[in-house]
């Protein structure tokens, strides 16, 4: 009972070792700048912090196993003898966590011959022993279920056997209700039952429902064996034979809470940390994220420092910004006038300017002032500086502004800089200038919901680091660039203010023109699916014999493997059981008609849900849809599409050119496609050199047929279609970096056949062969790739001791300068299109899909300008092979 004079605090004490391994093996094997493997780092880290938020202790302590033995190998030498070893990966990673927890100024307690669950057992049942006027709740954090058996009125324990969001904070309650037992009888569960991770062998036969039975009739296995004359059949039997192993269990499976331990809560507290230490280990790490977690609920110091040199969290102590008043708006417009260029960010309320460091000035817009301020947004002669400027250009185009000079957009130069990776303001201010801003503040609250004044302060924050990076962003761009040159024309610079700056203004118009779309046919097609969809279910479950949910991979498991006896022969098994994923539903396609049915219910479950229902919903409100076009999102250089995903829409399905049909073009108009035809692979002859590929291309052959009859050494004429599907596969293949696994799993071919196959391609197109072989030797030399336009990606991983993570970077060393190149011919083909018909109202550019631009023309002028896209777009950039595009006219996007 707890003495209602003492102050109650909590404990926090995370198992380090269960940690690291569920994060490691949960979270993909993603590395720092440097090619580090952090993943694991970055789990425990992110726990350590949610943790900390979550249960706000005044106490955190961290334990970890120690290399060699323990006394459970002395009692037991095959105890965990089956478990196999982490990867080295994994163990390269525990130093890395352990310099974050003392970071945070957190003490890490480990016990040599003992495990961390003995040592942090030892603290939670002793830490009485340190306290006389305080009450302690202790809360174990861990990745495992092995510590249930401390719990008690003062212990919790907080798992995350399956993550953080679907983490359980466990007492006695809790713990009956899973295993109808007690905490304390787990060590006795353990003793019948076993633990097969950890090789602890229990008493073979039983089960954990025989277990959870004996112990509720008996209480304690030495009660079970007490009273074994009262026990029947062959559990009896099982248990008389397994006495010994029973109560080794038992021991192996306790939890020792007596464990000698130089421990002391004072050295917990938790104090105020080396914020500075923390800061720059977790951008070491390129742990962004984490920082703002971090730090969200921390008082800036008042001491002198490295926080009070570098103003963080909203600060604008070390810039001045005023409102320009009425009275002043003709004087301040006069002085942007002199300006050769200006940053500008904007916001409903208003416009931010700078022209210097640490000066700023709001424009509130009003509607009797806007056209005060046009002649200065529209002028060319202004350059403009911005983050996202599409954003911008798009807010003055729906005020009747077209935004003119615009110059150098920092997080398109930013983004060349750092292709393949999430970019946001915060995380670059923090980078380049080592302070933190957020744009929005804590909680994600929109800026609309700020007072007028605040919203003025912050946008003029924006502002204030927009002008500081754009010095910082350029210089670096300059001096890549001033190196290329040495070897080439193109350059980072070229491609930036050339190629990339270009194309903000003509997808800022893509996104405001919108594509057509007939909510009728939407509508129409979503039922037909909704209808197949349901026939399909009583299908598969007449199959089945019985009602299932067919998007649960357990009850489709169950159901094939189990009930059915569906052959597992080279299935992949999971935890749970035989995998159902469409990879290996596709090995077993011919064992029963069911895996048919399943396979086209998920791709037509897939199709509504992902694409149709969002589609629907944007077509009720209004006659056109305005994707979002991504230009600073992939690492090649191409651009995304999202809200809605237009790129994502199956083309080679009934049911996806069913649903292209409803993109249309309005009354007396038709659309315009101008699609490259196979411009991967012919920027592929074009980088290789390749004789025979390249003379494929200028003689007009059929590419895959070509390919087909020199690996198989046959003539066209003996070409079958599945030599040619296989020689497709590969032809592509190759520009992703595709494997003899991969291959075979495309080609429907066995793994050896694929060998010989790929083998016998790099044979004959040897100059694809040695340019795959000299860009993965120059990346690894330089830990980089790069287009012909001077576009770059960097690839530490490459360098890897990872085998996986190395393996990737060299897929993606070899795909980036091709479908890098592609993706920049695109865009240059985007941009003279645009050039041609810009100032023809009647000629809009609706769409980029791929290796296609699609136009919405008047039909009288559909057949002349299709004739002049393909001109431009073949002309556009000279390749060692023809640039072909294929144009096709047509009513709606089906029929293109």
């Amino acid at each position: 009972m707890k003495n209602n004079n003492k102050e109650t605090k909590k404990l926090l004490i995370l198992d380090g070792n269960a940690i690291i391994h569920r994060s490691f093996h949960a979270l993909p094997p993603f590395t720092t700048k440097k090619g580090e493997l952090v993943n694991a780092v970055y789990g425990f880290s992110s726990t350590l912090i949610a943790v900390r938020d979550k249960f706000k202790p005044d106490y955190i302590a961290v334990s970890f196993d120690l290399k060699g033995p323990t006394f459970r190998h002395d009692q037991f030498k095959d105890y965990k003898a089956t478990r196999v070893k982490a990867p080295d990966e994994l163990y390269h990673q525990i130093d890395r966590v352990k310099e974050v927890v003392r970071a945070f100024g957190i003490p890490i307690y480990e016990k040599e011959g003992f495990e961390a669950d003995d040592v942090i057992g030892s603290i939670a049942r002793n830490i009485e022993h340190e306290t006389r006027n305080i009450d302690i709740e202790t809360v174990i954090v861990t990745g495992d279920l092995d510590t249930l058996q401390l719990i008690d009125d003062k212990t919790k324990v907080y798992t995350m056997s399956r993550g953080l969001s679907k983490a359980v904070l466990y007492d006695k309650k809790a713990v009956y209700d899973r295993y109808e037992l007690t905490p304390e009888q787990l060590k006795d569960f353990k003793g019948l039952r076993g633990d097969a991770s950890d090789n602890i062998p229990g008493v073979k036969g039983i089960g954990e429902k025989g277990a959870i039975n004996l112990l509720k009739e008996y209480g304690t296995l030495e009660s079970v064996y007490k009273n074994i004359e009262n026990i029947k059949g062959v559990v009896r039997d099982k248990l008389e034979k397994d006495k010994a192993q029973a109560f080794l269990s038992k021991s192996l499976g306790t939890i020792k809470t007596d464990v000698d331990i130089d421990f002391d809560l004072e050295k917990c507290k938790t104090h105020d940390f080396d914020e500075q230490e923390v800061r720059k280990l977790f951008q070491e790490l390129n742990f962004y994220s984490l920082i703002k977690r971090a730090f969200n609920e921390k008082e800036l110091p008042k001491e002198e420092g490295y926080l009070k040199k570098k103003k963080v969290l909203n600060g604008v102590k070390d810039f001045k910004y005023e409102t320009i008043k009425d009275k002043d708006v003709d004087s301040f417009i006069e002085e942007v006038k002199k300006q050769k260029e200006i940053a500008l960010a904007s916001e409903d309320g208003g416009i931010a300017f700078s022209w210097k460091t640490g000066r700023v000035n709001f424009f509130e817009l009003k509607s009797d002032n806007v056209e005060k301020i046009r002649n200065i947004l529209e002028d060319d002669g202004i350059a403009k500086v911005g983050w996202n400027m599409k954003r911008d250009y798009k807010f003055f185009k729906q005020k009747g502004i077209k935004l003119g000079g615009l110059y150098f957009d920092v997080l398109l130069g930013y983004y060349l800089l750092h292709s393949g990776e999430k970019i946001d303001i915060e995380s670059v201010v923090f980078e380049e200038l080592e302070e933190e801003f957020q744009e929005e503040e804590k909680g994600q609250i929109s800026l609309d919901s700020f007072s007028s004044k605040k919203k003025g302060e912050k946008l003029c924050q924006k502002v204030d680091y927009i002008w500081k990076l754009k010095e910082i962003v350029s210089e670096k761009i300059e001096k890549i660039s001033e190196k290329q040159n040495k070897a080439r024309v193109n350059s980072l610079s070229s491609l930036f203010y050339e190629v990339e700056m270009p194309l903000v203004e003509i997808l800022a118009e893509i996104e405001e023109n919108g594509v057509r779309v007939n909510e009728i046919i939407l509508k129409g097609v979503n039922e037909k699916i909704e209808k197949r969809i349901e026939n399909l279910e009583r299908e598969i479950q007449d199959m089945a014999g019985e009602e299932l949910n067919i998007n649960s991979p357990n009850q489709l498991q169950k159901i094939l493997f189990e009930k059915m006896n569906i052959p597992t022969e080279g299935i992949k098994k999971t935890k749970t059981g035989y995998s159902t994923a469409a990879s290996e539903l596709n090995k077993i396609r011919g064992e029963h008609k069911i895996i048919k049915k399943i396979e086209e219910y998920r791709e037509i479950f897939k199709l509504k849900t992902t694409y149709l229902d969002n589609l629907y919903e944007l077509a009720k409100k209004g006659k056109r849809i305005h994707s979002t076009f991504n230009q600073a999102v992939t690492s090649t250089g191409r651009l995304s599409s999202e809200n809605p995903n237009l790129q994502n829409i199956p083309i080679r399905t009934e049911l996806g050119k069913v649903i292209r049909t409803a993109f249309e073009a309005k009354e007396g108009n038709l659309l315009i496609s101008a699609d490259y035809s196979q411009i991967d692979l012919r920027v592929m002859a074009h980088m290789s050199g390749d004789k025979k590929m390249t003379e494929a291309f200028w003689e007009g052959a059929d590419i895959h047929t070509k390919t087909a009859a020199q690996v198989n050494d046959v003539t066209h004429s003996k070409v079958t279609q599945k030599m040619r599907s296989q020689a497709k596969a590969l032809n592509f293949g190759v520009i992703y970096g595709m494997g003899s696994f991969g291959f075979s799993q495309s080609a429907k071919i066995e793994v050896k056949e694929a060998k010989e196959f790929i083998s016998a391609y790099m044979k004959e197109f040897s100059g694809v062969a040695d340019f795959i072989r000299k860009t993965k030797e120059e990346a690894k030399e330089k830990g980089y790739v790069e287009t012909e336009l001077g576009r770059r990606r960097y690839l530490p991983e490459i360098n890897s001791p990872n085998f996986q993570v190395q393996a990737g970077a060299e897929r993606m060393a070899v795909n980036m300068p091709i479908q890098g190149l592609a993706a920049d011919i695109m865009k240059l083909a985007m941009i003279k299109v645009y050039e041609k018909y810009k100032k023809n109202n009647f000629v809009k550019m609706i769409l980029q899909v791929h290796d296609e631009i699609i136009l919405e023309v008047r039909e009288k002028d559909a057949e002349k300008i299709s004739k002049e896209m393909k001109e431009i777009m073949e002309n556009v950039y000279k390749l060692k092979v023809p640039l072909v595009v294929d144009t096709k006219t047509g009513l709606n996007w089906g029929e293109l």
